[in-house]
């Protein structure tokens, strides 16, 4: 399109002395839309942004799902349980901030089409006994792009699941686990950088790619799993004789996984990668506390 206007421009100076007064006015016009077309380029800052991720728990969105527009709660990291989990799913609140579309010159629709999220993945450099661990979870998380879709209207704002730990990573890093037994022991924790940028389409067809969005992710086996004061969570396959408790929206992404509710859906029998009891916290129960593994909250019968 640009180069229609430079063409324009340059047929106009050509234009005889008679029409210098019409010449003037429509290469004002012609500079109007020029620039009207340069204001709505692709590369136009924050056309489209990330504003956070929404917390999506069972305590604050008991439908499990993200909210329509405005978010119930902005969480500031995320945590994934590989004990219980299977990929890792965020909410990102997306906001398009392009000005209404124009009626003259430049005929636009601002309106957006979701294409998908590019990932990049940035493991912290560790020293120590986790430096091996570190390495190795670097092998493990490329670059990415998970299609995704959606439209969202001018000044609209939106929420939209995004699996930003895809399935077949969380199943690369079981396996691994299953393999040695020092790879991300029971409890231990890394922590990852996820940087989301989001990629759209307006009507025309053009691509309108976001900012890029930055959050921490606790990459973990077993510290979500919470055990209550009552005796053994799968104790004949009956955890619901223990009292109520709450099921998590997704077992093992950002909220507590207590040990009934995994006895219920996994099974009493369900093992862990190295063959260890599943819903069971290994460390509880003996009546002695020690932190960090041993807490108030994944084991009160030791802690309270």
């Amino acid at each position: 399109m640009l180069g229609n206007w430079c063409d324009m421009i340059r047929l106009l100076q050509n234009f005889p002395t008679a029409h210098e007064l019409g010449r003037v006015f429509v290469l004002s016009v012609a500079l109007l839309g020029l620039l009207m077309c340069t204001a709505c380029s692709e590369n136009a800052p924050h056309s489209l942004r990330i504003e956070g991720l929404e917390l999506v728990v069972k305590n604050i969105n008991d439908e499990c799902i993200g909210s329509k527009s405005t978010p119930e709660e902005i969480m500031t990291e995320g945590v994934l349980d590989i004990r219980f989990a299977d990929s890792y799913k965020a909410f990102p609140v997306i906001h398009n901030v392009m000005p209404p579309a124009e009626t003259g010159i430049v005929l636009e629709n601002h309106h957006m089409y979701l294409v998908g999220v590019n990932l990049e993945y940035t493991v912290p450099p560790a020293t120590g006994d986790s430096a091996d661990l570190e390495q190795s979870l670097s092998d493990f998380l490329p670059d990415d792009f998970v299609y995704t879709a959606g439209f969202v209207t001018v000044g609209e704002m939106k929420i939209v699941p995004v699996d930003v730990i895809p399935a077949d990573v969380v199943a690369t890093i079981k396996a691994e686990i299953g393999k040695s037994s020092e790879f991300l022991q029971w409890f231990n924790s890394v922590k990852i950088l996820v940087r989301m940028t989001l990629e759209a389409r307006l009507l025309d067809g053009r691509t309108i790619i976001s900012n890029q969005y930055t959050f921490p992710l606790d990459i973990c086996n077993g510290c979500l799993l919470q055990s209550p004061p009552q005796a053994t969570c799968c104790t004949a396959g009956q955890p619901a004789v223990f009292g109520e408790f709450l099921y998590p929206c997704r077992f093992g992404n950002d909220e507590p996984v207590d040990c009934r509710a995994c006895c219920q859906y996994f099974g009493p029998n369900a093992v862990d990668v190295s063959g260890k009891p599943l819903c069971e916290n290994p460390v509880c129960g003996d009546g002695i506390c020690e932190g960090p593994v041993e807490s108030v909250d994944n084991c009160p019968a030791d802690c309270s």
